[in-house]
């Protein structure tokens, strides 16, 4: 028996250190057990104690055939392919297979990717915002804010953070700037929107920052 458990980061954060715990007795209980844990690189906990492995970026050849695999001609796929690297940062998002896929299902919907990166990050929040609805509409839950509500307030965030000049923000300057938007709301937003693709957050320095550009 293999037991996987997948993307650490994502557990709610009512039980994350309560399931941190479970998992970390586990290991310590079963020595011999086959376990593997997945996190993203920031929220890795190091408590496990385990070899650590990170996945790298794809190369473009690599691009060329996960986006194959999800669209239905091979030509397709390398046009989409260029036209990405094309815009500005779309190599970048190119070498992520979330992201990438987030591309293709774009690509899917509407035949082509939407010209320069306002409009592309736009649709992948979007769309980012219907994969969360789904999954909390999985356990019978909704997502507590809206699609328009949660791209105001993270374009909010942005631009008084590219004002001031800050790649990183602490924690306490994003609530006050964010308090003003969500009122006692703000910190179960960070939260939520840290645990994604979105925000990155570092609790050993207190920074929070967006995971791209």
């Amino acid at each position: 028996v293999v037991l996987f458990l997948d993307a650490v980061n994502e557990c709610p954060d009512s039980i994350y250190d309560s399931c941190r715990a479970e998992i970390a007795s586990l290991l310590r209980e079963y020595t011999d057990a086959r376990i593997f844990v997945s996190a993203r690189s920031s929220n890795a906990p190091d408590q496990f104690e385990l070899a650590t492995f990170e996945i790298r970026p794809m190369g473009r050849p690599q691009q060329l055939l996960f986006l194959e695999a999800f669209l239905s001609e091979a030509g397709q796929a390398a046009e989409l392919l260029d036209s990405l690297y094309r815009q500005p940062g779309g190599e970048t998002i190119s070498g992520s297979p979330v992201l990438l896929r987030i591309v293709a299902e774009i690509a899917r919907e509407t035949g082509e990717v939407p010209a320069g990166r306002a409009a592309l990050y736009r649709r992948f929040l979007e769309t980012w915002h219907r994969r969360e609805s789904m999954k909390a509409g999985l356990s019978d839950t909704e997502f507590p804010w809206g699609r328009e509500q949660v791209i105001d307030t993270l374009s909010v965030l942005a631009f008084r953070a590219r004002q001031k000049g800050w790649g990183t923000c602490r924690l306490q300057q994003a609530r006050d700037i964010l308090g003003s938007v969500l009122g006692e709301d703000v910190d179960r937003f960070i939260d939520r929107i840290a645990q994604g693709l979105i925000l990155t957050r570092d609790d050993e320095t207190g920074t929070i920052s967006f995971w791209h550009e």
